[in-house]
């Protein structure tokens, strides 16, 4: 299930150390008793997984729950066609909805999951997974919640796909990704990249990025984009491509620029 480079460290009191520090990432052992927090270290084991690494296949069995102490991982889907379709992203003290459903079913991985920084996670079998959650009140709460968050993303996913625009989901991209770089906002990044991430065909990423570019809004270099029609208000982040977003450049484009008309 998991890449055969990953790291996992052995079961002794330095490991019940190591994940006391990664269990701390987790918001929800605030709430957690002494004995509670004593189950979940026993019950767990510390991972490290490399940049670019995958995590969980598609179509593998789901044996092991993951949850993410630190770093950020992509989950997403690969057509019949080879096409990627974007879901979502998880960062620290997030777990899988999708990892967390089929290891309580016992069914196969219904996604693939991978590395898009350095990640350090707390591995349960299967057995303790279950148990956990019949016996740990805290545990259970905090499975069912991302669970429930997991189902929301993927429904805004289904929504974007169904019901918004191509020319729209690129200028989300557009404005929700860019960065600072000295007194240009830009993307580093390619018209594959986008296509993945937005579910969509490079060629139709290469033809709105065209359009855009020939109106002036943006200008596109090997793996840069310079986006040039930004305003001064707050962008509104895109739930349905980015589950927690962190956007380096909150800006969105001016009335009647060519971003804003699409």
């Amino acid at each position: 299930m998991y890449h055969s480079n990953c790291y996992k460290s052995s079961r002794t009191s330095a490991r019940n150390l190591n994940a006391l520090t990664l269990l701390n990432a987790f918001e929800f052992v605030d709430q957690c008793t002494k004995d509670d927090r004593s189950a979940i270290i026993d019950a767990c084991s510390c991972l490290y997984f490399k940049r670019g690494q995958t995590l969980i296949w598609e179509g593998n069995q789901c044996t092991e729950a993951l949850l993410f102490a630190s770093g950020r991982v992509r989950i997403y889907l690969i057509g019949p066609n080879g096409r990627e379709v974007q879901l979502y992203r998880l960062e620290n003290g997030q777990a899988c909805a999708a990892n967390l459903l089929s290891v309580l079913n016992g069914s196969e991985s219904m996604v693939h999951v991978v590395a898009e920084t350095d990640v350090m996670a707390l591995k349960f079998s299967a057995d303790d997974f279950h148990q956990l959650m019949q016996t740990n009140t805290c545990f259970h709460k905090y499975v069912m919640e991302e669970i429930s968050s997991g189902m929301s993303s993927l429904i805004s996913v289904t929504k974007t796909l169904a019901f918004v625009r191509v020319e729209q989901r690129v200028t989300d991209f557009l404005m929700n990704r860019c960065v600072h770089d000295g007194e240009n906002h830009v993307i580093y990044t390619t018209h594959a990249d986008i296509a993945s991430e937005l579910g969509t065909a490079r060629e139709v990423v290469s033809r709105i990025l065209k359009q855009f570019e020939k109106a002036g809004a943006i200008k596109v270099s090997r793996g840069k984009i310079i986006v040039k029609s930004l305003g001064d208000t707050s962008a509104s982040h895109s739930p349905a491509m980015i589950k927690t977003p962190k956007s380096a450049c909150q800006k969105r484009a001016q009335p009647g620029s060519i971003l804003a008309l699409c």
